[in-house]
């Protein structure tokens, strides 16, 4: 293997490495980044949704169900549930996680946990209850999965320019290598050529 060849070789495999490391990380951060936000949008949620159950009167069921629906109703929610202060189940609307857009297997590899957040309801001084809402994952999940095939077209392109750039790079680095190479064997065969107790046989090709 020349030397051309060598150096291409092992800094195709650095730049690889490097490009596949940066990849990772942008796709793990971005994973860290959307985990914290189901959280955080879920406590938002049921912060909020908790003052408007409290401003409601403790029998009307109706018009918490229908508060409850019509935050439910949006999507972005794989669980909203309300217990009151007796343990009684007064609202429980759930969406089972189905990703049509998204590979099975991308999702087991991520694998996004969505947290189920409590906050308490109170009406006044009084406890009246507890909800607990979780996210649904599946926006995330879309999301992260659009980012990394975005990703892995940047990735491929970059990393097939780099080594592009940098066989020409080598080859012009290299190239009075190459010219001092073939300098030297022209002048090594002229002087096995003119010295003497050289046979025939034994002289370079140049010689004859």
């Amino acid at each position: 293997m020349t030397l051309l060849r060598e150096l291409a070789l092992y800094l195709t495999l650095l730049l690889f490495l490097l490009f596949s490391g940066s990849f990772v990380m942008n796709i793990i951060d971005a994973r860290s980044y959307l985990q914290d936000q189901l959280e955080s949008h879920a406590q938002d949620t049921a912060t909020s949704l908790g003052v408007a159950i409290a401003a409601t009167e403790p029998e009307n069921t109706a018009a918490i169900d229908s508060m409850v629906d019509a935050v439910f109703d949006r999507g972005y929610y794989r669980l909203i549930r309300f217990i009151d202060q007796s343990g009684n189940l007064v609202v429980n609307s759930q969406h089972e996680l189905q990703l049509e857009d998204v590979p099975q297997w991308f999702v087991n590899l991520v694998d996004l946990d969505a947290p189920l957040v409590a906050s308490e309801v109170s009406r006044g001084w009084l406890p009246a209850g507890v909800i607990y809402i979780a996210s649904h994952p599946g926006h995330a999940y879309r999301s992260l999965w659009n980012k990394t095939l975005y990703g892995v077209f940047l990735f491929g392109s970059g990393l097939l320019l780099a080594i592009l750039g940098l066989n020409i790079f080598l080859r012009i680095v290299l190239r009075p290598l190459k010219k001092l190479e073939k300098a030297g064997g022209r002048y090594l065969s002229a002087i096995l050529c003119s010295a003497g107790g050289v046979t025939e046989n034994q002289r370079p090709p140049t010689c004859r």
